[in-house]
């Protein structure tokens, strides 16, 4: 009996380590997609029929012009002011 219980323990210890890898992981069900808004690609904004006003349409998340062109920002010093002076 002691021996079934051992086996059992065993074998759903290793289910549970083999478990996590298994669900997230690079080939999981549940994908880390945290970075995938950097493929986005823009598209047309939506065009209205003729004739019709469109009302109450706005840009709810506009995206700055600079927003890709990180290369040209200037570089911040992040120590403190009694050790940038020295």
């Amino acid at each position: 009996m002691l021996r079934k219980i051992c086996l059992f323990m065993a074998s759903g210890s290793l289910l549970l380590l083999t478990a996590c890898s298994t669900f997230s992981g690079k080939n999981g069900y549940f994908h880390d997609c945290t970075q995938n808004y950097l493929d986005a690609k823009s598209t047309a904004p939506l065009a209205c029929p003729k004739g019709s006003e469109p009302q109450g349409i706005q840009n709810d998340y506009p995206i700055p012009e600079s927003a890709g062109n990180a290369t040209q920002t200037a570089p911040v010093n992040t120590l403190p002011p009694d050790l940038a002076n020295k």
